[in-house]
């Protein structure tokens, strides 16, 4: 196997070393890019030797493309760790969603950078950061970015930690009724997991709720179903109270 290329979800990094150790002579490379731009608009070349445990980029964008961030006011973000919006603009855009105009209108405008001429950028939904060398990182999606005792919080951020715990093969976090909770697959105990994220996290970024789920649901595109998932651990704890 020559080439390992990745997308869709965040690569974990305990997998990717993992498989980085089975396949020393493969070259892996991290993508990015939502369906609506058909269908990748950055890449990252993994550099073996270099230390990938805060994450791994998402890259830089592909000739054809032009990815970048906005800030709320609809200026470009260029400096380091300044969290913005992921929008994309270029030859690869989509025309629209199938008859939902209103959904169209919301995710594809103009872009705001251009005063001269019309020109349609994508807003992806998704967040952003630069690092120093200028790599792009995914900073999980505006609609999973939270308030809760007084911090903005990225709940992709609380995934990271969670999946780095040896004995956590998948995860995810929700946000309800103004409580965190957290959702496994592994082998790690409950009890164990709540004391390696204590030790890691802040206090407000430890979920109260953790649930082992026994297997965790997909959706047809191989993304975690999470609504799938919450209703089958809400089940078994139905199950365990009769």
């Amino acid at each position: 196997m020559r080439r390992v290329l990745f997308s869709g979800e965040v690569m974990p990094y305990k997998h990717l070393a993992a498989w980085m150790a089975r396949l020393p002579d493969a070259t892996f490379v991290n993508l990015y890019g939502p369906t609506e731009i058909t269908c990748n608009c950055t890449y990252h070349i993994l550099e073996r030797g270099r230390d990938y445990s805060g994450g791994i980029p998402i890259g830089k964008s592909f000739p054809n493309e032009d990815v970048f961030l906005l800030d709320d006011g609809d200026r470009k973000i260029t400096e380091p760790g300044v969290i913005g919006r992921i929008v994309v603009r270029g030859t690869a855009l989509a025309l629209g969603y199938y008859r939902l105009d209103e959904k169209t209108s919301a995710s594809f405008i103009q872009n705001p950078l251009n005063t001269a001429y019309p020109e349609r950028i994508y807003v992806t939904g998704d967040l952003g950061r630069y690092d120093g060398n200028g790599d792009l990182f995914f900073c999980g999606r505006s609609d999973n970015q939270i308030k809760y005792q007084g911090h903005r919080i990225e709940l992709e951020e609380i995934e990271h930690a969670i999946a780095g715990i040896e004995g956590v093969d998948r995860c995810f976090c929700v946000f309800e009724n103004d409580r965190l909770k957290g959702y496994y697959v592994g082998s790690v105990e409950k009890a164990e997991l709540h004391a390696r994220l204590t030790a890691t996290l802040p206090p407000f970024m430890v979920p109260g709720f953790l649930r082992q789920l026994d297997e965790m649901p997909m959706t047809k595109n191989g993304k975690i179903d999470r609504k799938a998932a919450v209703l089958a651990a809400e089940r078994k704890a139905n199950d365990g109270k009769s």
